[in-house]
Order: C-alpha cells, then structure tokens, then sequence
C-alpha cells in the first residue's frame, strides 16, 4: 500500500508544478519543526540536569564514619566506606566523593600540613538511593598507582558533585 501511495505523489510531482512548490513547503517545514524539537528536547535535558545537581547541598547531607580500607603492600585497590543522611527534601541519586592520598615527611601532626604533597587525587561516583531523612551506607572503590609514599600515607576526602532523583 506505501508503495502506491509514494507513486501518487511522484507522479503528481512530475505532473503539477504547484505540487512541487507545496511539497518543498512542507518538506521545509517538517524539517524545522525537527530541528526544533531536538534544540527544544536537548535545552529542556541541560535544565534537568542542572536541576538535579543543585537540588541538594552539601550542607544537606551528613557524611559520617568515612574509612579508608586498603593493601598497604599493593597498594592498588582502596574502598571508602561511611554513611550518608539526607536531611534534604530530594531523594538522592548519586554523589561524587574525591581522594586526595597525601605523602607527609612527619605522622606527628595531625591532619594534612603545608608540607604534605599530593600523590594520588581521584573522584569516584557513588550510586546511591537516599529518600529525604534517611540514613544508607556507602562503598566507593577507587583504584590507585602502584606507588608507595615516600613519607607518610595521609588522606582526606570531599563531596564535589551531588544529584537528585526529581519528580517527572
């Protein structure tokens, strides 16, 4: 049957100029209301995206019993275990956490000091369902070279990207 009716419309494209000009009309038109449709759905996509990274703070979530777990002697694989609470109205979806694995001349002082040098900084994503007021484990694995500080291990971690599962 689409092979009768697309040789209608080529004989009356050979037959009628009009015909012609009408086609080129709606042919015209049907492309940009495509090309309207892809910007229109791409922009709508960007301001959904950017509504769930901005829908829940950080001062929203309370990170707590955050552990590093790994081989000293391979030193390779690493897990960041902890629990997260979302005091947010949002469900989260996933959150970024960064290392930064420092190599320190002393372990007398605590915490990271001026002389500590950055030898290893990777973010890894963490996909993770938390309904507002709810409390949820977490384990991240990040994978590190296999370098062994010349110094002392130290370590600290960061949230650097936060997204929210909106309503459609």
């Amino acid at each position: 049957m689409e092979w009768l009716f697309a040789a209608v419309v080529l004989l009356l494209l050979v037959l009628f100029p009009g015909f012609r000009k009408v086609t080129l009309v709606l042919t015209a038109l049907v492309v940009a209301v495509f090309i309207g449709f892809i910007v229109l759905s791409g922009y709508l996509d960007n301001q959904r995206a950017t509504e769930e990274l901005s829908a829940i703070k950080t001062d929203n979530l309370i990170i707590s019993n955050v552990s590093l777990i790994g081989d000293d002697s391979k030193n390779l694989y690493w897990a960041v275990d902890g629990r997260i609470e979302n005091k947010s109205t949002f469900e989260l979806q996933s959150l970024k956490i960064r290392v930064k694995f420092f190599d320190c001349p002393s372990n007398k002082t605590p915490g990271i000091t001026p002389d500590c040098k950055i030898y290893w900084d990777h973010s890894s994503s963490v996909f993770i369902s938390i309904p507002p007021n709810q409390v949820r484990d977490f384990n991240a694995s990040i994978q590190t070279p296999n370098s062994q500080p010349l110094g002392f291990r130290k370590w600290t971690y960061e949230v650097n990207e936060i997204r929210a599962k909106l309503k459609k």
